[in-house]
């Protein structure tokens, strides 16, 4: 589930970027026009272009925080399984008497 979900959200963070590349794109194409409708236009445009980027932004501490969960998980699964089978194979050596058990 992690997994699909970092995934989704890396592939709706390259949509936004995307998106905001072409506003961007298209409103530096027509900044005359923009300057020329006034401030209302001009607010306009920084108001749309710091939603796309505060959009882009949460999405990416999403993803990066979902994706540090999923490999502190994936460390503690693993030192647990590790320090089990460290046992385990000690357990065994001491059964087999290749080691002795030291009190």
């Amino acid at each position: 589930y992690m997994t699909s979900r970092i995934e989704n959200l890396q592939k709706e963070v390259q949509e936004l970027t995307s998106i905001r590349s072409k506003v961007e794109a298209f409103d530096i194409k027509n900044a005359e026009l923009l300057q020329r409708a006034g401030p209302m236009a001009t607010d306009f445009t920084r108001r749309r272009w710091e939603d796309l980027t505060v959009q882009v932004q949460m999405k990416t501490v999403v993803k990066d925080l979902t994706s540090r969960t999923k490999g502190f998980f994936a460390f503690i699964q693993r030192n647990f399984v590790f320090t089990v089978l460290v046992d385990c194979a000690l357990a065994h050596l001491i059964a087999v008497g290749k080691i002795v058990a030291a009190d």
